[in-house]
């Protein structure tokens, strides 16, 4: 399609009643001012751009999250320690990752205590202790916790044996 000079000023004029450009008509020498943005390959690309990073980095950060509340095997501390920057081994014994951990080595250490008792039929807290590798209070609350169930009992020469 071809245009003539004419038809292109009427158009141009057309857009001008929009206000999207003012368009001046001068003799030999012509312009064109846009009122909006235009929308050509370098405005655009410099955005897109932008935009591009900004999602990638808003999806990198809920994949982060989501990883952190289904992670349940590395402290929470130590997880929001990491994230920070910050290179930490000591677990906080507070969070729900710690206790559960705690809960599994408390039932590890009675069925250790139960099986040391059924292969050793008597055996004292000191003994015990030096058999489990394990410090004496923890032995002592388990020690107790079993007896108060009724799974373990205890001689007059207060050495535990299995009831």
């Amino acid at each position: 399609m071809q245009l003539n000079s004419k038809s292109i000023k009427k158009e141009l004029k057309k857009l001008e009643e929009s206000n999207i450009l003012k368009y001046n008509e001068a003799g030999s020498h012509q312009e064109l001012l846009f009122l909006v943005p235009r929308e050509d390959d370098i405005t655009i690309n410099s955005v897109s751009k932008t935009i591009k990073n900004y999602l990638t980095h808003q999806i990198k950060k809920s994949e982060e999250l989501i990883s952190f509340i289904n992670n349940n095997s590395i402290c929470r501390s130590i997880q929001l320690l990491n994230y920070f920057g910050e290179d930490t081994k000591t677990a906080c014994q507070i969070c729900d990752v710690c206790i559960s951990e705690k809960k599994n080595n408390s039932k590890d250490i009675n069925q250790k205590i139960i099986a040391l008792l059924n292969t050793k039929k008597e055996a004292s807290q000191e003994e015990i202790i030096a058999l489990l590798n394990t410090d004496e209070k923890t032995i002592s609350i388990h020690l107790r916790y079993l007896l108060s169930i009724d799974s373990i009992d205890i001689t007059t020469n207060n050495k535990f044996f299995i009831s």
